[in-house]
């Protein structure tokens, strides 16, 4: 037995991986800080990515409804653990369910589908971002594409199928890099709306939720886009995607975001805007609706020390750190360049504790650190992970100037 406990069951996290819908992989990650500091069971899932996992069409619908395999996946995982957890000592009816990015999505789809009613005990959502799904219809005629691809297209559906079906893997993966929308898709008893409108309505499984994500998403895209391939953003280069990609109300947005806040730097500029306008301030909101049905806790990741992810040893026009992914090895065990120091291994215990409560308890009051009382939009408060610790905070919306966004809808 182990030492720790007095061998009654223990609380299950279970672990969906980002990577866009179509890569990843759970033995990405190795969680022995979540096992060991939280005193958990931790479940890693793999399930059915890009074509394989969300392909949707009229031909395959008239077999069954298409798309969304990947979310079923990811159910089946969950009655696995619910069958089978308490013979590895965990226990069922404390599981919480976790994912970031894509993951993150997953999680929103299955707090908003009726079909994983009962499967889990509380929720995780690690950069889900607007946790978005795609219509149905809008899905497909984007799929069509990528049956073009492969050169499926047919007059007979059941040709369609039988051509798709024989194509080796390596021309679908190839395909699906250019072609089609990989990720969950509204469909009926499923996913039957997006789950931003699933949590406005109440409509969703309710459960305590932990939502959050890093300070500066989009630092890491913006690197990935520009400095990984040796063409850092310029002034002109950052003028002109924000005029490209915010249209009427760009010039509001390059006045509310002058270079010199950030120390004339165009990339930090341009993951600044990308960051407030995609993931915070959308999350705050979805935190909101969440709150006036469940018990919702807000944080966010603030360890500008972060260490860089494998990849990014193409130096950087501007700090990656709290960048999307960062408070993954802190958490999950996710691989960095250099392992975390003293401080940061401390910071990790301390999110662990918190995830670890939420687990047992589905609350953030963890003896010894800050208490986080419920969210609440007319009074916000949120935990910030900083380089010195956790600290409560109610200035999130404020940092990301989300009342700005919000009027620019």
């Amino acid at each position: 037995m182990d030492p720790r406990h007095d061998g009654s069951a223990i609380p299950v996290a279970v672990w969906f991986h980002g990577g866009g819908s179509i890569n990843g992989a759970g033995r990405d990650f190795q969680p022995v800080s979540m096992v060991d500091r939280g005193d958990m069971l931790v479940v890693t899932v793999n399930y059915r990515l890009g074509a394989l996992g969300y392909l949707t069409l009229p031909q395959l619908d008239q077999e069954s409804a298409s798309g969304n395999y990947g979310l079923l996946d990811q159910m089946q995982a969950l009655r696995w653990v619910k069958d089978n957890i308490a013979r590895f000592g965990g226990d069922p009816t404390r599981v919480m369910i976790a994912g970031q990015s894509a993951g993150a999505g997953s999680v929103c789809g299955l707090l908003a589908s009726p079909l994983a009613a009962g499967l889990f005990n509380s929720a995780v959502i690690e950069s889900g971002g607007t946790c978005s799904a795609t219509a149905r219809a809008n899905a497909q005629t984007s799929d069509a594409a990528f049956v073009t691809a492969l050169g499926c297209d047919a007059a007979d559906p059941a040709a369609v199928v039988a051509c798709l079906r024989q194509k080796p893997p390596a021309d679908i993966l190839n395909a699906q890099q250019h072609a089609g929308t990989w990720g969950r898709v509204i469909e009926p008893g499923v996913l039957p709306v997006k789950p931003q409108d699933a949590f406005a309505a109440g409509a969703f499984n309710h459960v305590p939720v932990l939502i959050g994500g890093t300070a500066n998403e989009d630092r890491a895209f913006v690197y990935e886009q520009n400095d990984l391939v040796n063409q850092p953003v310029t002034a002109a280069g950052y003028v002109a995607t924000v005029q490209s990609t915010y249209g009427a109300n760009a010039a509001a947005v390059l006045a509310r975001y002058p270079l010199a806040n950030y120390d004339n730097v165009p990339g930090a500029a341009l993951a600044a805007v990308q960051t407030d306008s995609r993931h915070p301030c959308p999350e705050l909101a979805i935190a909101a609706s969440l709150t006036a049905a469940v018990p919702t806790y807000v944080f966010e990741f603030r360890d500008e020390t972060a260490p860089l992810r494998p990849y990014e040893l193409v130096p950087s026009s501007f700090s990656l750190a709290t960048q999307h992914s960062s408070e993954l090895p802190y958490l999950w065990g996710s691989n960095t360049i250099t392992p975390l120091t003293s401080q940061q291994r401390q910071l990790s215990a301390d999110m662990v504790a918190y995830w670890a409560q939420f687990a047992r308890t589905g609350t953030l009051a963890v003896r010894g650190l800050p208490s986080v009382p419920r969210y609440s939009s007319a009074a916000p408060h949120e935990v910030a992970f900083n380089s010195h610790g956790p600290a409560l905070v109610d200035d999130m919306a404020a940092k990301h100037q989300c009342s700005f966004w919000a009027g620019q809808s």
